[in-house]
């Protein structure tokens, strides 16, 4: 017989009156769940996905014992760490080292554990200088380190995070995402929800959420780009699958060094764009004058939005653009390159003679950024049918995804001694 789940959600439902709605005073329900169910067992780690109230926070809320459903039943089995918010579960008229002390007592810790979990969580979060002082004194960001400190450092079963991994500066983000990769590898459950969706691409199962009811649960890492996918046409963004042309770009894409008129992206023999072919890039911009060296670079972010490839023609020939004139400029991607994703695309022309570096670069009205830089960013969204090679084997069900996906001419051999 399997181990019994540390997480059991019944038809799970939690109804809200709001405020008086209409002339008659009434109030109005907003049922923030609906007939949710699900089973969580012990090591799973969970991404929780779904638009602004879909339910996502009401979930986590109700898993932490902050709300009580209005109908339905959740069974839990071990301590929870619920990290709802900046400064969830911190009683701010004690000090940061009351706080650790109190937390751990009340998980049934003793004194000499307590101070031993102290040591560590003073350390992580930086607050050696204002430990004991109160907490109300405490910033926003010094009430985040404290929170994530002790609940990351106390032994938990099971810990729910609510939009809070990148809350805090980018040093103690760092040091965050480290942390819950080291719970994760502890077989603790975890529960994330997030709508940066880089933040649970690591994780193995993804419940959906909207408009209060359970959409999925799946353990397909697809959902996390689909449901990007989603939100971009949600916003009257094209995802382009087969080949595209925009012209009439100088209304948008002009200043006083370029204008760029249009742009290509391209297959040949082939109107889909699919893995197994060349892509080929072809934009058209004219140079207003002599002034400076321009430089033509495309770049390429992944789903999320994180880049993953540069390119210039200077890097690689030294070729740079002098006088003023009409110019086109073509790239080519190998086959077999993209991968399984909504890729987004955006052309830069800038001068390659400012040193970027000096914070006083563009510090006069005549040498403005947006007068010399011209940025098309995210001019356009695409995504290429991946085309398979592996015989006899299902790879679409193979969790096997990256953001290029690139031919390394592999070789496997016999090993010989």
């Amino acid at each position: 017989m399997g181990m019994p789940p540390v997480i059991k959600a019944e038809r799970l439902s939690k109804r809200f009156l709001l405020s008086a709605a209409n002339q008659n005073h009434s109030a109005k329900e907003l049922w923030a769940l609906r007939d949710v169910t699900f089973e969580i067992y012990e090591g799973q780690q969970i991404g929780i996905i779904g638009s602004n109230g879909s339910g996502k926070s009401t979930l986590l809320r109700i898993l932490a014992g902050v709300l009580r459903p209005t109908a339905g039943n959740v069974t839990i089995r071990g301590r929870v760490a619920g990290i709802l918010d900046i400064g969830s579960n911190i009683h701010p008229e004690l000090s940061g080292r009351e706080n650790i002390l109190l937390t751990a007592l009340s998980n049934g810790f003793n004194r000499k554990d307590a101070r031993r979990y102290s040591d560590a969580i003073v350390d992580f979060s930086g607050l050696e200088q204002f430990i004991d002082e109160p907490v109300k004194n405490y910033s926003n960001g010094m009430y985040l380190r404290l929170a994530f400190s002790i609940f990351t450092h106390i032994p938990y079963d099971i810990y729910l995070f609510d939009e809070v991994i990148s809350a805090g500066d980018a040093e103690f983000s760092v040091k965050l995402k480290n942390k819950l990769e080291e719970i994760k590898k502890q077989h603790a459950t975890v529960l994330l929800v997030s709508h940066n969706m880089s933040e649970l691409a690591g994780f193995e199962t993804f419940i959906q959420l909207e408009q209060g009811r359970l959409v999925s649960i799946t353990r397909d890492v697809s959902l996390l780009n689909t449901y990007t996918e989603l939100g971009l046409e949600k916003n009257n963004i094209t995802i382009h699958r087969s080949n595209v042309f925009l012209n009439n770009l100088e209304e948008k894409y002009t200043n006083l060094t370029a204008t760029l008129h249009d742009l290509k992206l391209y297959q040949h023999e082939s109107n889909e764009l699919a893995s197994d072919k060349p892509t080929h890039i072809e934009f058209h911009f004219t140079k207003h004058d002599n002034s400076v060296n321009l430089l033509p670079v495309i770049s390429i972010a992944d789903t999320f939005g994180n880049t993953i490839l540069a390119s210039s023609p200077f890097l690689e020939k030294n070729v740079q653009v002098t006088r003023k004139g009409s110019y086109t400029v073509k790239a080519t991607f190998p086959p077999k390159f993209f991968g399984y994703q909504t890729y987004r695309l955006s052309i830069t022309l800038l001068p390659a003679d400012v040193d970027y570096t000096k914070p006083d670069t563009f510090a006069t009205d005549n040498l403005h950024h947006n007068n010399y830089i011209l940025s098309a960013d995210a001019i356009l969204h695409f995504k290429v049918k991946l085309v398979h090679y592996a015989e006899g084997v299902n790879t679409e069900k193979l969790l096997v995804r990256g953001g290029i996906m690139p031919d390394l001419n592999w070789k496997i051999e016999p090993y010989e001694n």
